[in-house]
Protein backbone atom coordinates (compact mmCIF):
# COMPACT_ATOMS: atom_id res chain seq x y z
CA UNK A 1 0.00 0.00 0.00
CA UNK A 2 1.88 3.47 -0.64
CA UNK A 3 2.04 6.29 1.60
CA UNK A 4 -1.23 8.49 0.24
CA UNK A 5 -3.61 5.14 0.92
CA UNK A 6 -1.96 4.80 4.32
CA UNK A 7 -2.77 8.28 5.14
CA UNK A 8 -6.06 7.93 4.17
CA UNK A 9 -6.74 4.90 6.01
CA UNK A 10 -5.38 6.45 8.75
CA UNK A 11 -7.63 8.99 8.17
CA UNK A 12 -10.55 7.36 7.71
CA UNK A 13 -10.05 5.20 10.91
CA UNK A 14 -9.31 8.61 13.05
CA UNK A 15 -12.40 10.45 11.97
CA UNK A 16 -14.82 7.14 12.64
CA UNK A 17 -12.94 7.69 16.13
CA UNK A 18 -13.95 11.45 16.68
CA UNK A 19 -17.22 11.05 15.43
CA UNK A 20 -17.83 8.13 17.71
CA UNK A 21 -16.37 10.31 20.80
CA UNK A 22 -18.38 13.41 19.04
CA UNK A 23 -21.55 11.48 19.57
CA UNK A 24 -21.17 9.91 22.81
CA UNK A 25 -19.50 13.50 24.37
CA UNK A 26 -22.58 15.31 22.93
CA UNK A 27 -24.73 13.06 24.81
CA UNK A 28 -22.91 13.61 28.26
CA UNK A 29 -22.58 17.90 27.49
CA UNK A 30 -25.60 18.21 26.20
CA UNK A 31 -23.63 20.25 23.63
CA UNK A 32 -24.11 21.20 19.92
CA UNK A 33 -20.85 22.15 19.21
CA UNK A 34 -19.75 18.99 19.85
CA UNK A 35 -22.48 17.26 18.02
CA UNK A 36 -21.50 19.43 15.62
CA UNK A 37 -17.86 18.93 15.73
CA UNK A 38 -19.07 14.67 16.20
CA UNK A 39 -20.70 15.19 12.59
CA UNK A 40 -18.02 17.24 11.06
CA UNK A 41 -15.71 13.80 11.78
CA UNK A 42 -18.70 11.56 10.30
CA UNK A 43 -18.40 13.78 7.14
CA UNK A 44 -14.39 13.10 6.92
CA UNK A 45 -15.04 8.88 7.51
CA UNK A 46 -17.75 8.73 4.45
CA UNK A 47 -15.87 11.07 2.15
CA UNK A 48 -12.44 9.27 3.16
CA UNK A 49 -13.94 6.19 2.16
CA UNK A 50 -14.95 7.80 -1.26
CA UNK A 51 -11.22 9.36 -1.24
CA UNK A 52 -9.63 5.74 -1.03
CA UNK A 53 -11.86 5.05 -4.34
CA UNK A 54 -10.48 8.05 -5.98
CA UNK A 55 -7.08 7.58 -5.50
CA UNK A 56 -6.95 3.73 -6.80
CA UNK A 57 -8.68 5.19 -9.80
CA UNK A 58 -6.45 8.35 -10.40
CA UNK A 59 -3.41 6.11 -10.13
CA UNK A 60 -4.71 3.50 -12.13
CA UNK A 61 -4.58 3.78 -16.57
CA UNK A 62 -6.99 4.91 -18.35
CA UNK A 63 -9.99 2.33 -19.82
CA UNK A 64 -12.26 2.55 -22.79
CA UNK A 65 -14.86 4.52 -20.54
CA UNK A 66 -12.69 6.95 -19.16
CA UNK A 67 -9.78 7.39 -22.34
CA UNK A 68 -8.54 10.99 -20.75
CA UNK A 69 -8.17 8.95 -17.40
CA UNK A 70 -9.54 9.62 -14.11
CA UNK A 71 -7.35 12.91 -12.49
CA UNK A 72 -10.73 15.14 -12.90
CA UNK A 73 -12.43 12.27 -10.09
CA UNK A 74 -10.02 14.33 -7.60
CA UNK A 75 -11.06 18.44 -7.92
CA UNK A 76 -14.88 16.80 -8.28
CA UNK A 77 -14.85 14.85 -4.83
CA UNK A 78 -12.78 17.95 -3.56
CA UNK A 79 -15.63 20.21 -4.73
CA UNK A 80 -18.13 18.19 -3.28
CA UNK A 81 -16.44 17.82 0.20
CA UNK A 82 -16.31 21.55 0.05
CA UNK A 83 -20.52 21.68 -0.50
CA UNK A 84 -21.40 19.17 2.22
CA UNK A 85 -19.66 20.84 4.82
CA UNK A 86 -20.89 24.36 3.57
CA UNK A 87 -24.02 22.74 4.20
CA UNK A 88 -23.49 21.11 7.77
CA UNK A 89 -22.43 24.88 8.52
CA UNK A 90 -25.61 26.36 7.37
CA UNK A 91 -27.70 23.82 9.15
CA UNK A 92 -25.52 24.37 12.46
CA UNK A 93 -26.15 28.22 12.29
CA UNK A 94 -29.76 27.93 11.87
CA UNK A 95 -29.90 25.19 14.55
CA UNK A 96 -27.98 27.18 17.11
CA UNK A 97 -29.74 30.45 16.61
CA UNK A 98 -33.02 28.86 16.61
CA UNK A 99 -31.64 27.38 20.21
CA UNK A 100 -30.24 30.74 21.20
CA UNK A 101 -33.91 32.55 20.11
CA UNK A 102 -35.65 29.65 22.85
CA UNK A 103 -33.29 30.78 25.69
CA UNK A 104 -30.47 28.74 25.11
CA UNK A 105 -29.43 25.16 26.90
CA UNK A 106 -27.92 24.30 29.74
CA UNK A 107 -24.18 22.16 28.91
CA UNK A 108 -22.08 20.26 31.27
CA UNK A 109 -18.68 22.13 30.95
CA UNK A 110 -16.82 19.90 32.71
CA UNK A 111 -16.85 16.88 30.11
CA UNK A 112 -16.98 19.63 27.55
CA UNK A 113 -13.07 20.37 28.02
CA UNK A 114 -12.11 16.90 28.58
CA UNK A 115 -13.86 15.96 25.21
CA UNK A 116 -12.35 19.42 23.35
CA UNK A 117 -9.05 18.37 24.78
CA UNK A 118 -8.55 15.05 23.52
CA UNK A 119 -9.91 16.41 20.30
CA UNK A 120 -7.79 18.89 19.42
CA UNK A 121 -4.36 17.13 20.19
CA UNK A 122 -5.70 14.26 17.92
CA UNK A 123 -7.17 16.32 15.09
CA UNK A 124 -3.72 18.48 14.64
CA UNK A 125 -1.67 15.79 15.09
CA UNK A 126 -3.77 13.83 11.85
CA UNK A 127 -3.87 17.57 9.91
CA UNK A 128 0.16 17.48 10.70
CA UNK A 129 0.71 13.75 9.25
CA UNK A 130 -2.01 14.37 6.51
CA UNK A 131 0.09 17.64 5.32
CA UNK A 132 3.26 16.08 5.88
CA UNK A 133 2.11 13.22 3.61
CA UNK A 134 0.54 15.81 0.71
CA UNK A 135 3.58 17.58 0.24
CA UNK A 136 5.46 14.58 -0.17
CA UNK A 137 2.79 12.78 -2.94
CA UNK A 138 1.70 15.94 -4.39
CA UNK A 139 -1.93 14.55 -4.05
CA UNK A 140 -4.75 17.21 -3.40
CA UNK A 141 -6.93 14.63 -1.80
CA UNK A 142 -4.44 14.44 1.50
CA UNK A 143 -4.31 18.74 0.83
CA UNK A 144 -7.96 18.96 1.35
CA UNK A 145 -8.00 16.45 3.94
CA UNK A 146 -5.47 18.42 6.03
CA UNK A 147 -6.94 21.71 5.62
CA UNK A 148 -10.13 19.78 7.07
CA UNK A 149 -8.36 17.85 10.25
CA UNK A 150 -7.42 21.71 10.41
CA UNK A 151 -10.68 22.92 10.52
CA UNK A 152 -12.00 20.40 13.18
CA UNK A 153 -9.13 20.54 15.40
CA UNK A 154 -9.47 24.79 15.33
CA UNK A 155 -13.56 24.20 16.27
CA UNK A 156 -12.25 21.67 18.96
CA UNK A 157 -9.88 24.09 20.44
CA UNK A 158 -12.75 26.88 20.32
CA UNK A 159 -15.48 25.04 22.33
CA UNK A 160 -12.22 23.68 24.75
CA UNK A 161 -12.30 27.85 25.04
CA UNK A 162 -15.60 28.15 25.10
CA UNK A 163 -16.26 25.83 28.09
CA UNK A 164 -13.66 26.98 30.08
CA UNK A 165 -15.11 30.07 30.24
CA UNK A 166 -18.51 28.65 30.79
CA UNK A 167 -17.19 26.55 33.55
CA UNK A 168 -15.81 29.71 34.78
CA UNK A 169 -18.99 31.55 34.09
CA UNK A 170 -21.23 29.12 36.63
CA UNK A 171 -20.18 30.48 39.30
CA UNK A 172 -20.08 34.11 39.07
CA UNK A 173 -22.68 36.37 38.94
CA UNK A 174 -23.11 35.69 35.00
CA UNK A 175 -24.40 32.15 35.34
CA UNK A 176 -27.11 33.30 33.38
CA UNK A 177 -25.31 33.55 30.38
CA UNK A 178 -24.00 29.81 30.50
CA UNK A 179 -27.15 28.61 28.25
CA UNK A 180 -26.23 30.80 25.39
CA UNK A 181 -22.56 29.50 25.38
CA UNK A 182 -23.20 27.01 23.33
CA UNK A 183 -25.63 28.05 20.65
CA UNK A 184 -23.58 31.11 20.69
CA UNK A 185 -20.14 29.19 20.12
CA UNK A 186 -21.80 27.21 17.46
CA UNK A 187 -22.59 30.25 15.33
CA UNK A 188 -19.30 31.94 15.49
CA UNK A 189 -17.55 28.17 14.78
CA UNK A 190 -20.00 28.39 11.52
CA UNK A 191 -19.25 31.60 10.64
CA UNK A 192 -15.49 30.86 11.07
CA UNK A 193 -15.29 27.68 8.60
CA UNK A 194 -17.17 29.40 6.04
CA UNK A 195 -14.65 30.47 3.83
CA UNK A 196 -12.60 27.19 3.73
CA UNK A 197 -15.00 25.06 1.93
CA UNK A 198 -16.06 27.58 -0.71
CA UNK A 199 -12.43 27.82 -1.29
CA UNK A 200 -12.34 24.30 -1.86
CA UNK A 201 -15.20 24.85 -3.91
CA UNK A 202 -13.67 27.25 -6.08
CA UNK A 203 -10.43 25.39 -6.96
CA UNK A 204 -12.27 22.37 -7.18
CA UNK A 205 -14.61 23.64 -9.88
CA UNK A 206 -11.48 25.42 -11.57
CA UNK A 207 -9.65 22.59 -11.93
CA UNK A 208 -12.91 21.05 -13.54
CA UNK A 209 -13.31 23.54 -16.05
CA UNK A 210 -9.70 23.63 -16.67
CA UNK A 211 -8.69 27.34 -15.31
CA UNK A 212 -5.41 28.20 -16.15
CA UNK A 213 -2.81 27.60 -13.66
CA UNK A 214 -1.07 30.32 -11.61
CA UNK A 215 0.65 32.71 -13.84
CA UNK A 216 3.81 32.57 -12.35
CA UNK A 217 4.24 28.88 -13.28
CA UNK A 218 2.55 29.88 -17.03
CA UNK A 219 5.59 32.38 -16.88
CA UNK A 220 8.30 29.98 -16.11
CA UNK A 221 7.11 27.30 -18.24
CA UNK A 222 6.60 29.41 -21.52
CA UNK A 223 10.42 30.99 -20.65
CA UNK A 224 11.89 27.19 -20.22
CA UNK A 225 9.99 25.62 -23.42
CA UNK A 226 10.11 28.50 -25.44
CA UNK A 227 13.88 28.73 -25.29
CA UNK A 228 14.33 24.96 -26.40
CA UNK A 229 12.06 25.61 -29.55
CA UNK A 230 14.19 29.10 -30.49
CA UNK A 231 17.24 27.12 -30.12
CA UNK A 232 15.64 24.34 -32.55
CA UNK A 233 14.66 27.21 -34.90
CA UNK A 234 10.60 27.24 -34.13
CA UNK A 235 9.85 30.42 -33.00
CA UNK A 236 5.78 30.35 -33.64
CA UNK A 237 4.00 28.59 -31.33
CA UNK A 238 1.02 28.15 -29.12
CA UNK A 239 1.32 26.64 -25.51
CA UNK A 240 -2.19 25.77 -23.46
CA UNK A 241 -1.89 24.40 -19.66
CA UNK A 242 -4.70 23.20 -17.56
CA UNK A 243 -3.96 21.80 -14.16
CA UNK A 244 -6.61 18.77 -13.19
CA UNK A 245 -6.23 17.20 -9.59
CA UNK A 246 -2.60 15.76 -9.67
CA UNK A 247 -2.36 15.96 -13.43
CA UNK A 248 -1.04 19.13 -15.04
CA UNK A 249 -1.32 19.40 -18.82
CA UNK A 250 1.00 21.35 -21.07
CA UNK A 251 -0.71 21.20 -24.82
CA UNK A 252 2.26 22.94 -27.47
CA UNK A 253 1.43 23.39 -31.37
CA UNK A 254 4.50 24.55 -33.21
CA UNK A 255 4.05 25.94 -36.57
CA UNK A 256 6.78 25.25 -39.21
CA UNK A 257 7.30 27.42 -41.37
CA UNK A 258 8.98 27.35 -44.76
CA UNK A 259 12.18 25.88 -44.87
CA UNK A 260 11.93 23.72 -41.86
CA UNK A 261 9.11 21.40 -43.80
CA UNK A 262 12.11 18.77 -44.49
CA UNK A 263 12.53 17.84 -40.90
CA UNK A 264 11.74 14.48 -40.55
CA UNK A 265 10.09 12.39 -37.95
CA UNK A 266 13.23 11.23 -35.36
CA UNK A 267 14.31 14.88 -35.06
CA UNK A 268 10.81 16.49 -34.17
CA UNK A 269 10.74 13.42 -31.49
CA UNK A 270 14.49 14.61 -30.39
CA UNK A 271 12.78 18.10 -29.87
CA UNK A 272 9.67 17.05 -28.31
CA UNK A 273 12.44 14.49 -25.87
CA UNK A 274 13.86 18.57 -24.89
CA UNK A 275 10.27 20.05 -24.78
CA UNK A 276 9.36 17.23 -22.23
CA UNK A 277 13.03 17.46 -20.23
CA UNK A 278 12.32 21.13 -19.79
CA UNK A 279 8.89 21.13 -18.84
CA UNK A 280 9.89 18.56 -16.21
CA UNK A 281 12.16 20.54 -14.62
CA UNK A 282 8.96 22.98 -13.37
CA UNK A 283 6.24 20.82 -13.16
CA UNK A 284 7.44 16.85 -12.99
CA UNK A 285 5.51 14.34 -14.36
CA UNK A 286 3.43 16.79 -16.48
CA UNK A 287 1.91 15.34 -19.80
CA UNK A 288 2.98 17.32 -22.47
CA UNK A 289 1.50 17.18 -25.95
CA UNK A 290 3.79 18.73 -28.83
CA UNK A 291 2.12 18.82 -31.79
CA UNK A 292 3.80 20.10 -35.09
CA UNK A 293 1.63 22.19 -38.61
CA UNK A 294 2.45 23.92 -41.26
CA UNK A 295 -1.30 25.18 -40.86
CA UNK A 296 -1.53 28.55 -38.71
CA UNK A 297 -5.13 28.05 -38.36
CA UNK A 298 -4.41 24.49 -36.41
CA UNK A 299 -2.74 25.95 -33.67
Amino acid sequence: MDHERRALWMSVLGALFFAGLGFGFSILTDSEAVLLDGFFSLIGFFMGLLSLRVARLVQGPDDEHFQFGYAAFEPMINTVKGLIILGVCAFAFASALGNALDGGSDIQAGWGVLYAGVATVGCFTLAAIQLRVARTTGSQLLAVDARSWLIDGLMSLVVALAFGVAYWLAGTGLAHLVPYVDPGLVMILTVLMIPVPIRIMVRGAGELLKVAPDSSIQTEIRSQVGAVLDEAGFHRWVMRMARVGREFWLLIHVLVVEGQEKSGVVALDQIRDRVHGAAAEVEPGMVVDVMFTAREEWT
